[in-house]
């Protein structure tokens, strides 16, 4: 049987692949991830993503940088170079910025055949970059690896900056930041795992730097936001000031939304795989908010308020029951977890182009939710 390997160890000397290993001997939860995976992939690639490799969003019909760097991260984990290369070649023939700017950033925003917004994304320059420096050691491929390199390169001079001592990410370029009394932040566009393969892949310490304001930055927005205690949830967006201390950020939301929702599997990745102690205590903070929204509520929404509230109207959604997986199983509330994954799987359905989540044109639930079944894979595997 084929096995794919794509580890993220922990150390500093470490480098990355996750082992996925699909053996005869895996039990029933494992080979049902295994198979949900393969379904819900061969479904994405045919209500998403166009025979060019374009990912189309809905029900707008553009692209983003994001969108084009989960499906490559998605096809390497599922081992499809052939998806790989098409998704690799649309990004860089319409995305690249560097003939019109000179740098290996990509335009975030693409619709109606050209570039609307040339101003990179930074959460999806990264997730870029790790899927570049996993397909080339999965693919043993230099061009791969020269391309992620000059992709990091770029992302530390051009979107990192030092501000009071520590090394943030700029969501986007900003002139001279280091100048201005508070700065933009967004908590879900830190990876402390894939900053240190970064840094196991080039060496530059600037990566450590940026796993230590990960969970500086997640574990202060926890605690406090806008002089309002938390409840264990984070806000999509931040001011940070020269004390350190968070604020609104102006014409963005603060509440636990559908940016926010990302830091669980962000975290979660570090946790599963190198284990860090700081990933757990944010993990379990998490944790007890869903268990306590299922207690009391009997279910999850899609969206909250920074200090626990249901956001009027909104509904349950499938993304909220994979981050509370996720939390949940990587705190050992194993029954939780179980409840979690089910709701999640009720959400599968099965088109006759393939099987999706919710409906065939939720674009932003299906680009993110397949990761929770990966995990229950590997903690299924990790557990034999």
């Amino acid at each position: 049987m084929r096995s794919i390997f794509l580890i993220l160890l922990s150390g500093f000397g470490a480098f990355l692949l996750f082992a996925w290993v699909l053996s005869t001997h895996q039990d029933s939860q494992s080979r049902r991830s295994s198979h949900i995976l393969s379904e819900t992939w061969q479904g994405y690639k045919s209500y998403f993503i166009e025979s060019d490799g374009r990912v189309l969003r809905f029900p707008e019909q553009d692209t983003t940088s994001e969108g084009q760097a989960n499906a490559m991260l998605r096809a390497v984990v599922m081992g499809d170079r052939p998806a790989f290369d098409n998704l690799l070649r649309w990004t860089e023939d319409n995305l690249s910025r560097q003939e019109k700017f000179g740098d290996h950033l990509l335009s975030w925003h693409y619709i109606d055949g050209s570039v609307r917004d040339g101003m990179p994304a930074t959460d999806a320059d990264i997730d870029y970059a790790m899927a570049l420096v996993l397909a080339s050691q999965q693919w043993k491929n230099d061009s791969y690896a020269d391309m992620a390199g000059r992709s990091l390169k770029d992302i530390l001079n051009i979107l990192t900056v030092v501000f009071k001592y520590h090394r943030y990410l700029l969501p986007w370029i900003i002139d001279s930041p280091s100048s201005l009394d508070k700065i933009p932040q967004n908590l879900s566009y830190y990876s402390p795992a894939y900053f240190k393969s970064f840094y196991a892949f080039d060496h530059d310490p600037r990566w450590l730097e940026l796993v230590n304001t990960s969970y500086i930055l997640s574990a202060q927005a926890q605690k406090s936001f806008n002089g309002v205690a938390g409840v264990g949830l984070v806000p999509d967006w931040v001011s940070v000031d020269r004390s350190g201390n968070l604020s609104s950020y102006d014409g963005k939301s603060g509440n636990f939304a559908w940016e926010a929702v990302r830091v669980p599997f962000r975290i979660g990745i570090d946790e599963f795989f190198n284990r860090d102690p700081r990933a757990l205590d944010i993990l379990e903070k998490f944790s007890n908010f869903f268990e306590g929204e299922l207690k009391n509520r009997g279910k999850l929404m899609s969206e909250y308020s920074y200090d626990g509230k249901p956001l009027k109207d909104t509904q349950e959604s499938p993304l909220m029951y994979a981050v509370a997986y996720v939390t949940f199983e990587l705190t050992d509330n194993h029954d939780l977890a179980a409840q979690a994954i089910t709701k999640l799987r009720a959400s599968i359905h099965r088109g006759f182009k393939g099987a999706y989540y919710q409906n065939p044109r939720e674009y932003y639930v299906n680009s993110i939710v397949w990761v929770t079944e990966l995990l229950n894979q590997e903690e299924t595997y990790d557990q034999r």
